[in-house]
């Protein structure tokens, strides 16, 4: 209770900052601030994340329409609070004693979780929403209330509503569903899988349907492409999402659980370094054996199942965190086992259960005060910082941005290489959310003076360029594209057609110099 009170308190102050979260302040705010601009929910060819599932985003704008955009971390925050309930929940009714506890602290003692709470995501609502059909399906199967499978079936549509990935975790839960008709008789399976199935599309289609109408594509602009989407914007976007992780050959895949933890920044984007999931999780494997007094049915499948829709897509270690409660109720339960085991009348396995327990979420605690002090967050909320000072120490394009804003003329055109941060920015900052914008133009211009007469095309006057920006992409660049981008930059714009007007240690824009004064 103590460390989880601390953990609470200290995320609770890191959320009351202004957002500095990088998907935050690239789409998670940007793009219902352009609902809010638009007066309208309009197609976002170049923030392609703002396109999909947007409900909970929408609960945002009703901040921002306020002026509040701390607002959207807080409420991403609340919705991190009830997934530890909902797994403390899970894991007390099934598992008994004190395993509920035991669960949401397993939960909370992932070191990146508290991070991923604090920040403007939408993730914490996705697993929640799915938790929560989880939920209301195991009741269904004990009761054969039909009024749990349509609870489940609203909170699977709004899990669609509010992440692409969520249709992986819908498929698999329909699947759960049909398993466990499979010995009503055919009518009344058929009648339980629409009935989940239908109740989830009807909740959760608005989105897609939006974007089939407005682009072409209901998964806009994945897979199918769209309004705006050439063949080679969409390679290129496919090429960043299949760069993370190790998968290379089949054996990959099967070794897929221990690269999480020994090459987990290979799956990781922000905060690579604690972007790993529990170490505690890989005792799940003993589930079957641990014989727990009310299995939960079929949760062990559930979560193979849900892996195996997470293997097939971005491998990111953020794309799982539906599966970390399910995991964390499973460990549970392993735990409460281990506590039996006696050695010559000692505990010894409730010492152990004590240990790992304690051990994981300790390291939590300690790494969140750590991170706590490296933010600094509580000068900002207690109005001794200003909201600008802090994001010029927090954001790294930040400084830039604002000499965009107050110094360059309205009509002033500045291409964001590989930046997609354009929430604090308007419309003199041409975001770069998908990663390739300015690779784009140099695959089309092939040399300097063809990406010259591109910009030119499309009315770029400044360029910005980030060294933090480009080491990113480049880590993700297997073929070498963005590296050629980034030197015909380097090597063959900057120096003969671009004049530096602002520069600090991060981050330079360049404004391109007219074709008549250019050098031949």
């Amino acid at each position: 209770m103590i460390a989880g009170s601390a953990l609470f308190l200290v995320t609770l102050v890191q959320g009351l900052t202004p957002p500095w979260d990088y998907d935050g302040v690239m789409y998670h705010l940007q793009g219902p601030r352009k609902f809010l601009e638009a007066r309208r929910v309009v197609l976002l060819p170049d923030i392609w994340q703002a396109n999909g599932p947007f409900t909970v985003e929408m609960l945002y704008a009703v901040g921002l329409s306020f002026d509040s955009a701390a607002f959207a971390k807080l409420v991403h925050l609340s919705y991190a609070v009830m997934l530890v309930l909902g797994t403390f929940i899970l894991a007390r009714d099934y598992l008994g004693g004190d395993a509920g506890w035991t669960a949401a602290a397993i939960l909370v003692g992932i070191p990146i979780f508290p991070l991923w709470a604090s920040f403007a995501y939408a993730d914490m609502a996705w697993a929640m929403y799915e938790l929560l059909a989880l939920c209301a399906l195991l009741r269904w199967s004990e009761q054969e209330d039909p009024t749990w499978l349509y609870i489940a079936g609203i909170g699977a549509g709004f899990a669609v509503g509010s992440k692409y990935l969520a249709l992986g975790g819908a498929g698999v839960l329909g699947l759960w569903v049909l398993w466990r008709s499979r010995t009503a008789g055919w009518r009344r399976l058929v009648r339980n899988v629409v009935c989940f199935g239908g109740i989830a599309l009807l909740v959760g289609a608005p989105w897609y349907a939006k974007n089939w109408i407005l682009g072409g594509n209901p998964v806009y602009p994945a897979f199918f492409g769209g309004q705006g989407w050439s063949g080679e914007r969409l390679r290129l976007y496919n090429d960043y999402h299949h760069s993370f992780g190790t998968v290379r050959t089949w054996t990959d895949y099967l070794l897929l659980p221990w690269s999480l933890y020994s090459r987990h920044s290979s799956f990781g984007t922000f905060q690579g370094s604690v972007e790993i999931p529990s170490f505690l999780f890989p005792l799940a494997v003993f589930w079957p054996i641990a014989r727990p007094r009310r299995e939960p049915r079929g949760l062990g499948w559930i979560v193979v199942l849900r892996f195996v829709a997470w293997a097939v897509g971005s491998l990111q270690t953020r794309f799982l965190l539906p599966v970390f409660p399910i995991c964390s109720v499973l460990v549970a339960g392993v735990l409460a086992r281990l506590s039996t085991v006696r050695f010559r009348q000692l505990r010894v396995g409730r010492i152990v259960f004590a240990g790992l327990v304690g051990g994981v979420t300790a390291a939590t605690v300690l790494y969140s005060i750590l991170f706590f002090c490296q933010v600094a967050p509580l000068p900002t909320v207690v109005g001794l910082e200003t909201p600008d000072g802090f994001l010029r120490r927090r954001i790294a394009v930040y400084p830039a941005i604002r000499f965009i804003v107050d110094e360059l003329p309205a009509d002033a055109r500045v291409l964001m290489m590989w930046d997609g941060q354009g929430y604090y920015c308007d419309d003199r900052c041409l975001v770069d959310a998908e990663n390739s914008r300015w690779t784009q133009i140099a695959l089309r211009a092939e040399d300097t003076a063809g990406a010259l007469e591109l910009l030119q095309s499309q009315r770029v006057t400044h360029l910005l360029f980030g060294r933090g920006d480009a080491d990113f992409i480049l880590l993700h660049d297997a073929t070498g594209e963005h590296k050629r981008a980034a030197l015909m930059y380097l090597q063959g714009i900057l120096p003969d057609h671009c004049s530096i007007v602002y520069a600090d240690e991060w981050v330079h824009v360049c404004q391109l110099k007219s074709t008549t004064d250019a050098p031949p």
